[in-house]
């Protein structure tokens, strides 16, 4: 079993728009498809931002697509140019 869970954190801030972003990398266990327990990388990504400049739909809606082209990496070089 694991003694310990790694941790990476990244902590990015936008003083000009006062947003900021931070992620959190963790090994974690899991199961895989022999129901073996493996270490997989979990990420974890927190956005905050000043309603006075951008509301939180607009905030959510550019949530939901950065998680869908980190999720899908052919996606997002389709939208590259």
């Amino acid at each position: 079993m694991y003694s310990h869970v790694a941790v990476q954190h990244e902590f990015v801030q936008c003083a000009a728009c006062n947003t900021c972003v931070v992620v959190v990398m963790q090994a974690l266990p899991r199961f895989d498809t022999e129901g073996e327990v493996v270490s997989e990388a979990v990420m974890g990504v927190s956005w905050g931002a000043d309603h006075r400049v951008i509301d939180g739909a607009t905030l959510t809606r550019f949530s939901n697509a950065c998680k869908s082209l980190l999720e899908d990496p052919a996606k997002l070089l389709l939208h590259m140019r």
